[in-house]
């Protein structure tokens, strides 16, 4: 969450047009969390993202349930200090 509002905050500060739209889990505290992020230089119609350029995933199961929607030749940045990509078991 915060990694997203820094990114979308620091392209308004460069003049850029951006959104952050943030979603949680159920749980109440420590369930799941993600934010979606569109920085244009055109006005933005809405802040949902389908096919995203870039993920960054800082646990496994994020990057498990997000993976498959980058957007081919995108970017995927991955915490490997936290879970190894590509590999099962507790995270």
């Amino acid at each position: 969450m915060s990694a997203g509002i820094l990114l979308a905050n620091c392209a308004v500060a460069e003049e850029l047009h951006a959104t952050w739209l943030p979603s949680y889990g159920p749980e109440m505290r420590g369930g799941t969390a993600n934010a979606s992020v569109v920085i244009s230089e055109e006005p933005i119609g809405s802040p949902v993202v389908a096919t995203p350029d870039t993920l960054i995933a800082m646990n496994g199961p994020s990057f498990d349930f997000f993976v498959g929607s980058v957007a081919p030749g995108g970017l995927v940045i991955a915490n490997s200090s936290l879970f190894e990509p590509g590999r099962r078991g507790p995270t």
